[in-house]
């Protein structure tokens, strides 16, 4: 996504979709074979990214609301 938007050619979203990934997923995932992410390690992820918010997300980028 940073080289479609290095040349130009990556769509607006990317940038935000870059923001999310660096802040939430990579340190909670880093590690962590995606083999063994299961409903458990995404209901940790969901408990430990509303931690870091300190906020329930917005509705559209979370799922249980």
């Amino acid at each position: 996504m940073q080289a479609e938007l290095d040349k130009g050619t990556g769509k607006a979203n990317f940038r935000d979709y870059i923001i999310i990934l660096n802040k939430y997923h990579i340190p909670f995932f880093d590690g962590i074979h995606i083999s063994t992410i299961d409903m458990e390690k995404l209901r940790e992820f969901d408990a430990w990214r509303i931690e870091q918010l300190k906020r329930i997300p917005a509705r559209l980028t979370h799922p249980h609301y």
